[in-house]
């Protein structure tokens, strides 16, 4: 077997990949804790609105219709538009309806907004993905993708460590303002310093290949990820809501 060319062997990040690995490791963090929060709001909500479990279901499931939805159009916005862009847009207007969410005065305005979010936080992988694409070499990307998908785990640690005391002492808004509040942060330090692509000579060169989604929609190890990721996400999305 022919040894990794030196393109793809394992390379240390640099300056520009580390920057854009802790930047977008926030963006994730903020991402995972903002949809965790309702989880642990739920029954304060519910006891508010006078919500069955059911109904409590439906607020949670109407986030999650939504983001599926959107995953694929957030990444062909992110081609569009550029990564840089839809990144920022997603992480904008999610924290803007968490901050709606708090502001939620029935069970169908809850709905809507939950709703709303999801479609903002939907378009947000496909756009991060492409952005770490962007600038990391293909030796790093591998390292660069794996610390920016811890993040998913460890906001579901930093979740209930921030949402559950400010339920407690001031309410179950109050923690959506907060969370709202940290997003706009993350937005404004991902717009001001996420550093810009690296200059691939060689791929902007390269002619476009033809028929590039159906090849992608035709291979079985797409569909084989999709399965797998569609199994881990019911029984720890099922396990917790």
């Amino acid at each position: 077997m022919a040894p990794p060319s030196p393109a793809r062997s394992r390379q240390r990040l640099d300056r520009g990949a580390r920057i854009t690995v802790a930047l977008l490791f926030g963006a994730w963090l903020i991402d995972y804790v903002d949809r965790l929060v309702i989880n642990l709001a739920l029954p304060s909500i519910g006891e508010e609105f006078d919500l069955s479990r059911a109904e409590q279901g439906l607020a949670v499931s109407a986030f999650f219709l939504a983001y599926a939805a959107c995953q694929i159009p957030g990444g062909m916005l992110a081609d569009r538009f550029g990564a840089r862009r839809v990144t920022c847009w997603a992480l904008l207007i999610w924290s803007a309806f968490t901050a709606l969410t708090g502001f939620a005065g029935s069970f169908a305005i809850l709905l809507v907004v939950r709703f709303l979010f999801g479609a903002a936080e939907g378009i947000f992988p496909g756009a991060s993905m492409k952005a770490i694409t962007e600038r990391t070499t293909p030796g790093q990307r591998m390292g660069a993708n794996g610390v920016v998908q811890s993040a998913n785990a460890i906001g579901a640690v930093a979740a209930p460590l921030i949402a559950a005391p400010l339920i407690t002492h001031f309410g179950w808004r109050s923690a959506f303002f907060t969370v709202a509040g940290v997003g706009v942060f993350v937005y404004a330090a991902v717009r001001l310093w996420l550093p810009e692509p690296l200059a691939r000579d060689a791929e902007r060169s390269a002619p476009a290949v033809a028929g590039g989604a159906r090849i992608v929609l035709r291979s079985p190890a797409m569909w084989g990820f999709a399965a797998m990721f569609f199994g881990y996400d019911i029984i720890v999305w099922g396990r917790r809501t």
